[in-house]
C-alpha cells in the first residue's frame, strides 16, 4: 500500500494483497484517494524495526549489506537473493511479502517468513517472541489457534533458546549486575 501511495509503477503491485480491501474500507477506488491523515501516517512508518535479536522488515534485505545502507526498495520488494541466502545476518530477519507454499510460517536459521498467504485465503499469522530467544516462542493464527514453532533443526533451535535464557538469568543473578 505504501509503495502505491508514493507512485510505485510495478505492475505486480496493483491491487494485490490487501490493497483492494484497504481501498474498500475507505470507500475509495484508488490508493491515491486515501485521506491525508492515513497517507501521512503510512508515510511516517519506519521500513524496519530491530530489537536485540531480530530485524523486522516487510520483504527482506540484501544479504551482506549493512542495515543502514539497505535500499528502501529492497526492504519493501526483495525476494532474491534474500530468500535463498544461507548467510548469517547477525539477527533473525522477520519478514513477509512472499507467501509460503504450504501456508505455514517458514523458520530458517537466518530468517522467518510470516507471509502465510492471507491474501489468497491462507491464515493471517503472527509470531510471539520473548526477549531471551531469537526464535519465536509460538505462532498465533487469525482463528485464535496457537501453533508450536517447528524449526528446520528443532534441537538446535531449542538449545539456542535454553542457552539464551540461561545467559539472561546469569546476568540477572546477584554479583553479575
Amino acid at each position: 500500500m505504501r509503495a502505491l501511495l508514493v507512485g510505485a509503477t510495478r505492475p505486480a503491485c496493483r491491487f494485490r494483497g490487501g490493497t483492494t480491501h484497504a481501498c474498500s474500507s475507505y470507500q475509495i477506488d484508488e490508493p491515491q484517494s486515501m485521506p491525508p491523515d492515513a497517507t501521512n501516517w503510512l508515510g511516517s512508518l519506519p521500513t524496519t524495526f530491530a530489537d536485540t535479536q531480530r530485524l523486522f522488515v516487510h520483504a527482506g534485505i540484501f544479504p551482506g549489506v549493512p542495515i543502514e545502507l539497505q535500499e528502501e526498495d529492497d526492504l519493501l520488494w526483495m525476494r532474491e537473493p534474500f530468500l535463498s541466502s544461507q548467510a548469517e545476518h547477525g539477527f533473525l530477519v522477520v519478514h513477509g511479502h512472499t507467501p509460503t507454499k504450504n501456508l505455514k510460517p517458514d523458520l530458517r536459521h537466518n530468517s522467518l517468513n510470516l507471509d502465510t498467504g492471507a491474501c489468497f485465503g491462507g491464515p493471517l499469522t503472527a509470531a510471539a517472541f520473548i526477549d531471551e530467544a531469537r526464535v519465536p516462542a509460538a505462532f498465533v493464527f487469525d482463528d485464535g489457534q496457537i501453533g508450536e514453532v517447528e524449526a528446520l533443526d528443532t534441537k538446535t533451535a531449542r538449545l539456542e533458546v535454553i542457552r539464551r535464557i540461561a545467559e539472561a538469568r546469569r546476568k540477572k543473578s546477584p554479583g553479575n549486575e
